[in-house]
């Protein structure tokens, strides 16, 4: 795993991340350059991973300039990336770059204390472009569902179902699961679909 971790003045959740994740072949600390005091203090929150883990290669973003500061992140060799502090440009950027490589998205949240793996929402790219149609049947699987219980759902043929469905398991929204009948969609994948359905007035 090549990781890419935000970092701001707090190393509890990056340490936190790190003893849930692990390191993995290389490790990027990502920091946020906004011309503020705050800079110096992240700075030093990644020198104090860098020795206590003995790793780590520290990364200044900077976000004066936005686009110029995504395009550090983009150009950085990384197949996961953990949300675990910074300002939110230094999120927000991660986030963007993670979800267009196809990363592993893990975010640390601030209250609670297990790291959540939120891969799913990269959904959203290919979500983007789906007809309405295929919405509602991505929409439809509850759990495990039969094509049949899906196309009665949504109130189409059984074949037209099992179209959509398999052109949705070829874009990784839906899989097929006992046999060739039974589809599953992740939890997050599903109620992206219907928010999308909401806003289109579906």
């Amino acid at each position: 795993m090549r990781l890419a971790v935000t970092v701001g003045f707090d190393a509890t959740f990056v340490v936190r991340v790190l003893s849930r994740l692990g390191f993995g072949e290389r490790l990027y600390l990502l920091y946020g350059v906004t011309g503020g005091e705050g800079d110096r203090k992240s700075a030093d929150v990644v020198k104090w991973v860098v020795d206590a883990v003995r790793a780590g290669v520290p990364v200044a973003v900077d976000l004066r300039d936005f686009a110029a500061g995504l395009r550090q992140v983009g150009e950085l060799d990384f197949d996961a990336v953990a949300l675990a502090g910074g300002p939110r440009l230094l999120v927000i950027a991660a986030f963007v770059v993670g979800v267009l490589k196809g990363a592993r998205i893990y975010a640390a949240p601030e209250y609670g204390g297990e790291v959540v793996d939120i891969s799913s929402l990269g959904a959203l790219v290919r979500l983007a472009s789906l007809s309405k149609a295929r919405m509602r049947v991505l929409s439809a699987v509850d759990g495990v569902a039969d094509y049949r219980d899906v196309a009665r759902a949504v109130g189409v043929d059984s074949t037209t179902a099992l179209r959509h469905l398999a052109e949705l398991e070829e874009l990784g929204l839906v899989k097929r699961v006992e046999g060739r009948s039974k589809f599953s969609v992740d939890p997050i994948v599903k109620v992206l679909a219907e928010l999308y359905l909401q806003q289109r007035g579906a």
